[in-house]
């Protein structure tokens, strides 16, 4: 069986996500609707992570979680009172945590991505501005 990367995984969906919201979102290409582009991605990031299997399946999340490092995602979980097991049990707080940390890492890679794209957009916008101003 194949070792599966998590951190790879995580950068995996982050990219979809930023795909996705180009696709569907009012992304222009510019550093106006990055914000658009942003709150589209991170719907998407959220739907994606929290029906993958390696959230929705219990043997799954518990590999997750052995794999990756979980601080962020017990962060999250005990900021929001959601870090006891309850009537879930300690499978459902298991995929709470996978959720919370696949998400958390996959945010990170999507939010260094999103801002290499608003940089490389106002680049741009800098670049038409001179040839504008030398016109």
């Amino acid at each position: 069986m194949e070792k599966v990367n998590y951190y790879h995984l995580a950068e995996d969906y982050a990219k979809e996500a930023i795909e996705e919201a180009k696709r569907f979102s009012d992304w222009k290409d510019d550093r106006e609707n990055i914000d658009s582009l942003r709150d589209y991605a991170f719907d998407h990031l959220h739907q994606s992570i929290d029906g993958c299997q390696e959230v929705i399946y219990t043997y799954k999340a518990w590999q997750l979680c052995a794999e990756m490092d979980t601080a962020e995602g017990e962060d999250y979980l005990r900021d929001n009172g959601m870090d006891s097991i309850g009537e879930q049990g300690i499978d459902g707080l298991i995929s709470q945590l996978a959720y919370a940390t696949l998400f958390n890492k996959a945010n990170e890679c999507m939010q260094e991505i999103l801002e290499e794209i608003a940089e490389a957009a106002e680049e741009e916008e800098e670049e038409e501005e001179a040839e504008e101003a030398e016109e």
